[in-house]
């Protein structure tokens, strides 16, 4: 019989798409950090992208806070840079500014093995970007379709990845630099909420909360009984990645789920309250973590 071999396992991490809800994963990463686990890979879908990115290129938990603490509703509102095209609302120049501002070039000057997801509308694929330009692959798995201009590469349209990988468990498999893999999933409901729009405790928020919720009704147009379009659409999207994701999840390790479901993806201004969910999630997965990678507590 082989020896048993107690040598601690490489970790990898999963960090699934949710648009604002994926902020929660600065709060998975900072647990992490202060338990001293580093990952070995990381693979990130959507906003699962950004953070991951972020991370592989070495950047702390608490830096990547603040930069999410930092960010105010005028900040938000410049990222809108609205479109004159039908294919989408907004054109994505100013995330793309903002990433450039941040990432290095290429994921060959990452410090970890990274990848991220986007889909080919051409072609009805999932594609895993692993090398070459790194700012346009994380722009692409961010791109929602209809909300941000699609990215071009050659005859590829490349939308946002959560279409057919929410959480990117396969992509990390993928990398092949990891021993045990951890998703962390930060969908939504995939169900009309009370309200239909917001959820009960967030009826009253302010702010660009109440700018969001302006736009998706008219004026008293609004009834407990008949959902607008946006909520249809929301729920509906969220349904169909929520049950793509099962699949997925099954062949991760473990499973983090914050509970971030009663936050809609626009709600940027709540990150403090979604880094905590985190942090709350990630706590609590931590004995089965340690006896996975097989660290002395």
């Amino acid at each position: 019989m082989w020896p048993f071999n107690d040598k601690p396992r490489r970790l990898g991490l999963a960090l699934g798409g949710g648009s604002a809800r994926g902020i929660a994963h600065i709060g998975v990463l900072k647990v992490l950090s202060a338990e001293g686990i580093r990952p070995s890979a990381i693979a990130g879908t959507s906003m699962g992208a950004v953070v991951g990115a972020f991370a592989a290129a070495g950047f702390p938990a608490e830096e990547m806070e603040s930069l999410a603490l930092d960010m105010e509703v005028r900040d938000l509102v410049s990222f809108g840079d609205l479109a004159l095209s039908r294919t989408a609302i907004l054109n994505g120049e100013k995330v793309e500014e903002w990433l450039a501002k941040h990432l290095p070039e290429t994921f060959e000057e990452l410090e970890l093995p990274f990848a991220c997801v986007s889909v080919d509308l051409s072609e009805g694929t999932r594609v895993v970007h692993r090398s070459g330009d790194l700012r346009t692959a994380v722009r692409a798995s961010i791109s929602i379709p209809v909300v941000f201009m699609p990215v071009s590469r050659g005859s590829q349209v490349l939308v946002d990845g959560g279409l057919l990988e929410p959480v990117p468990v396969p992509a990390l498999r993928e990398l092949r630099a990891s021993d045990v893999r951890v998703a962390v999933t930060v969908g939504g409901l995939g169900a009309l909420r009370p309200g239909y729009g917001l959820p009960e405790e967030s009826a009253q928020r302010e702010g660009i909360g109440a700018l969001f919720a302006s736009l998706h009704e008219k004026d008293g147009e609004r009834s407990p009984k008949v959902p607008g379009r946006m909520q249809i659409a929301n729920a509906s999207v969220e349904l169909m990645q929520r049950e793509i994701a099962e699949s997925a999840l099954k062949h991760a390790s473990i499973v983090i789920a914050p509970a971030v479901e009663a936050y809609q993806g626009w709600e940027f201004p709540e990150a403090a309250t979604l880094i905590s969910l985190g942090e709350e999630a990630a706590r609590k997965a931590l004995p089965e973590l340690r006896r996975r990678l097989r660290l002395q507590d």
